[in-house]
């Protein structure tokens, strides 16, 4: 399998790799976030990002040619794509001929979402040999721009990190948080209750 996301903790490749490696098999990732995230730290390339995404897509492009041209060819069974925003169309077919394998992509934004999602994501849905989509919406959106086969996945969530809610008598929770886990949120979320606020 290759994974192609970003190599957040509570981000969805790192739970792909695990349950995979568990499974038995071999696993290589892309961390488009090296790229990414490094970026968005700079207050330069954050101005740029809000007039045009081109600069940060050819970035990740060019280091994902790169990465697919040291691949042996034929060594991917399997290529998943995590959220499909930063890959020019050409990038993708040079995977699908080095690759020789099946390949998906999980789009987990709305295709149509200026921030979400991105031109090169729309063009990019034919090469696909199918398309995973969190909405429904986006499964129609999918097989109109072309295709060749589309499939609601909707978004669940990790047990080892979101615990269900247990049944509580009194509601004297401190802090109620709804949205992405990550370390440093909780723990900025715990700090926040320990100060006293």
């Amino acid at each position: 399998f290759l994974l192609v996301g970003e190599e957040r903790e509570g981000d969805l490749m790192p739970m792909f790799r695990q349950a995979l490696l568990k499974m038995g098999h071999e696993v290589i990732c892309f961390d488009h976030g090296v790229i990414t995230m490094r970026m968005a730290q700079s207050l330069v390339w954050r101005i740029i990002y809000k007039i045009s995404r081109f600069p940060m897509t050819l970035a990740v492009s060019h280091a994902f040619r790169d990465f697919i041209r040291r691949l042996p060819s034929g060594s991917v069974d399997v290529t998943l794509v995590l959220q499909q925003m930063y890959f020019m169309p050409h990038v993708i077919n040079e995977l699908k001929a080095r690759t020789q394998g099946k390949l998906f992509t999980w789009q987990t934004g709305d295709y149509r979402s200026p921030t979400l999602s991105s031109k090169w994501a729309v063009d990019s849905i034919p090469l696909y040999d199918c398309i995973f989509s969190h909405g429904a919406f986006d499964v129609d959106f999918s097989l109109h721009a072309g295709a060749k086969r589309a499939e609601r996945l909707p978004l669940g969530c990790n047990p080892s990190y979101l615990m269900p809610v247990k049944e509580v008598d009194d509601y004297s929770i401190d802090v109620v948080f709804v949205g992405h886990w990550r370390r440093e949120r909780q723990e900025f979320l715990e700090k926040l209750v320990a100060d006293g606020f």
